[in-house]
């Protein structure tokens, strides 16, 4: 049985407002859904909604993870330096966090 989640809310990074924005809307917000972290196996049980965390195990870097009604899995990761997000058939790295979700956004079916 999965636990409850909480109401998500728009996800802000303070440092994110000093850089450009390349593609994400100045008035875009990726939408978190608060709760326990995602881990490798469940991610086949995820259904598709807002943003969640996701644990990548052996790794220490924040992840996000997001299914679409395909049942294609979507991730953001902050590698220290950039923002990457990745799934089935692309991946991009920006600075702004923003376009990193955004972009990963409009490849969800």
């Amino acid at each position: 049985m999965m636990p409850e989640l909480g109401e998500p809310y728009p996800l802000r990074f303070v440092s994110a407002e000093s850089l450009p924005r390349e593609v994400a809307p100045p008035d875009y917000f990726p939408m978190e859904q608060p709760g326990p972290v995602v881990y490798d196996d469940e991610i086949d049980d995820l259904e598709p909604g807002p943003w969640r965390r996701f644990f990548a195990g052996g790794s220490n870097r924040p992840y996000w993870i997001k299914a679409d009604y395909d049942g294609d899995v979507h991730f953001v990761e902050n590698t220290g330096r950039s923002y990457e997000a990745y799934g089935p058939e692309y991946g991009v790295q920006f600075q702004n966090p923003y376009d990193a979700f955004y972009t990963a956004e409009q490849h969800c079916a």
